[in-house]
């Protein structure tokens, strides 16, 4: 039986080297086909198990040493390793090597993890089949998960957020998009979205699991990573992972637990439970992430002309969801920019005559000034953002504004000067805005 003998820390890998286990795959049969009961090849297989178990501590090992200078040419080797040995093993008896292996790996810089070159690697669909088998096991057991369980799925969950947090925080809008849809068919997996669908059930309807501790903290970054990826689907993706998870969180946030969240949450706390979290916070954010890809506003907003009231108060209550959630959490705000149609139908909205607050009754409730009113501070909210403040300065809106300057109602008036503010030039601003107008106007605002 052949090994390979590669060194993992060398600067420049020799191609003309056999690739891990080429000459294995004979041999190995041979052990395998033998009969269980025949106790030499019963300590063969034990024996070439160990092997094997020793090529994983051998490549966790060099990831160890090498934690600032690995390479992502360094870790594909390792990785391709690890497939290997562990389609050897078991789920359970696999489950030792893969501890080790995640151990190791939540040190990682999480640039390396997402390089290009192994994005895609055949081991990230491992993490995920592995996190499917024990979300299964969690789902049917009202025992917690073994210790070892536990603490695959806590630290395979936190390297998944990880490296989509990583993903993020690239100023590159276009690459970040790339990245998360490269990597998002892990996530695609119908199994899987399915094992985290019945979890939530059994939130909703039973409030299992929501004192698993641990557990049930990284089971919603799970829940974190889906709403992310809610944001980078096309329509046809987004139906598909809607149609199975949206009904499941809704149930969440209209069972008694969101109700119970609501009721112990400390008013003078500065922190959250792991329980308060989840339902105050995380199915939020997956709604609300749903709502950024505004499905309804390329449906709707061609037709603003034919509105009626229930599409008014529709299209009123979707802009206070965005709204809500671009004050709380400044990564939506970075969602919205990805999707700079939104901020077209919001213009066309401020723009329409239809919905001008002169043609309605001089009342602060009528549907039309509440839409306009919501509108105009989503987009004051908005402007802060540099790539959404430049692309609205390109669309030439100072004349929509300026007409809004003149509305009955204190706060559409302050906001529209406000964006102004931001939109034109310093020069230009003095000529067109009146100060006493508007320092006139803040009292009343204040009220």
């Amino acid at each position: 039986m052949m090994e390979r003998n590669m060194d993992y820390n060398k600067n420049q890998f020799n191609k003309s080297s056999p690739l891990p286990h080429r000459h294995l795959s004979k041999s190995k049969q041979k052990i395998m086909d033998r009969s269980p009961s025949d106790t030499n090849s019963f300590y063969d297989l034990q024996k070439y198990r160990n092997e094997k178990s020793n090529v994983i501590s051998r490549g966790c090992n060099t990831i160890q040493n090498n934690i600032k200078t690995l390479r992502p040419e360094q870790l594909k080797l390792i990785y391709d390793d690890f497939v290997q040995e562990l389609k050897l093993w078991s789920n359970n008896q696999s489950y030792e090597l893969l501890s080790h292996i995640v151990r190791v790996l939540d040190n990682v810089n999480d640039m390396i993890l997402i390089d290009s070159l192994i994005l895609n690697h055949e081991f990230y669909f491992i993490l995920i089949n592995t996190l499917k088998d024990i979300l299964k096991k969690w789902q049917k057991r009202y025992d917690a998960l073994s210790k070892q369980e536990s603490f695959i799925f806590r630290n395979t969950s936190r390297i998944l957020f990880n490296m989509i947090s990583s993903m993020s925080d690239n100023n590159d809008i276009l690459q970040q998009q790339q990245q998360k849809r490269q990597m998002f068919h892990l996530f695609l997996n119908q199994k899987f979205i399915k094992s985290v669908k019945k979890c939530l059930e059994n939130v909703a309807v039973y409030g299992k699991h929501i004192t698993n501790g641990n557990n049930f903290k990284y089971f919603a970054k799970l829940i974190d990573i889906l709403a992310d990826y809610q944001c980078v689907l096309n329509k046809e993706e987004q139906e598909k992972l809607s149609s199975l998870l949206l009904n499941s969180i809704v149930k969440c946030l209209c069972s008694e637990y969101y109700v119970d969240a609501f009721k112990h949450l400390q008013l003078k706390s500065n922190s959250m439970s792991e329980n308060e979290k989840f339902f105050l916070r995380k199915c939020p954010s997956y709604l609300t992430s749903y709502a950024v890809k505004c499905l309804a506003f390329k449906k709707y907003i061609p037709v603003i002309k034919e509105w009626k009231h229930p599409v008014k108060h529709s299209m009123y209550h979707l802009i206070d969801i965005l709204n809500h959630s671009v004050s709380r959490f400044q990564s939506y705000v970075t969602r919205i920019s990805q999707y700079l149609s939104i901020i077209d139908g919001l213009l066309v909205i401020l723009n329409e005559p239809l919905l001008s607050t002169e043609n309605v009754m001089e009342k602060s409730t009528n549907i039309e000034v509440i839409l306009i009113e919501s509108t105009i501070i989503l987009m004051l909210k908005l402007v802060c953002h540099p790539s959404i403040l430049n692309y609205v300065k390109q669309k030439q809106v100072t004349q929509t504004f300026l007409s809004l300057t003149n509305s009955k109602y204190d706060s559409i008036q302050l906001n529209a000067y406000l964006i102004l503010a931001c939109v034109m030039n310093e020069g230009n601003i003095s000529t067109v805005v009146n100060k006493e107008k508007i320092i006139s106007k803040i009292p009343h605002f204040l009220k």
